[in-house]
């Protein structure tokens, strides 16, 4: 008799730790891939936010001591901009703050690059819509940064196939 017909059918430890390594190559490049979109998620989450916050700080100050503010853009690099807040009215006359995104682009929706925001209204005019987009990406996954005319500031996720 030969050793042929004794062997039993059914995967060995060897061809079943080839699946395994084969099967842990995979799941690797799978999560590389979402940890690289997660890690971009989180940068335009929390370039976004510091956005709305330091905008939405103006905006309340400006209600609060009835004052006026100039929201000016200026282009600080190809698709990036820089914003120049300059209040005209009330107790803060004069005073300016600028701001600038560093890890994401800051970018206009639409062609107006001057505002205005009164606070004893508590509007702006025109109207504000930025967005928040990632630097050297190709996805067209972005956050929204609106300031309606009657002054209320909304944050959105965007998201474009």
């Amino acid at each position: 008799m030969s050793s042929f017909n004794n062997r039993k059918s059914g995967t060995s430890f060897v061809e079943v730790m080839i699946y395994l390594v084969i099967l842990g190559f995979f799941l690797a490049g799978v999560m590389m891939s979402f940890s690289d979109s997660t890690s971009e998620l989180r940068v335009l989450n929390k370039e976004a936010d510091l956005f709305a916050i330091w905008l939405d700080s103006h905006i309340s100050t400006a209600c609060r001591e009835k004052s006026t503010f100039d929201l000016r853009l200026s282009a600080r690099s190809q698709g990036n901009y820089e914003l120049s807040l300059v209040y005209t009215t009330g107790p803060q006359m004069n005073t300016t703050d600028t701001f600038f995104l560093k890890e994401a682009n800051l970018m206009i929706e639409g062609g107006t690059t001057q505002y205005v925001f009164d606070g004893r209204w508590g509007t702006m005019s025109p109207a504000m819509s930025m967005s928040v987009r990632a630097k050297n990406s190709d996805k067209l996954v972005y956050k929204n940064v609106t300031v309606s005319g009657a002054g209320f500031l909304s944050l959105s996720d965007v998201y474009i196939k």
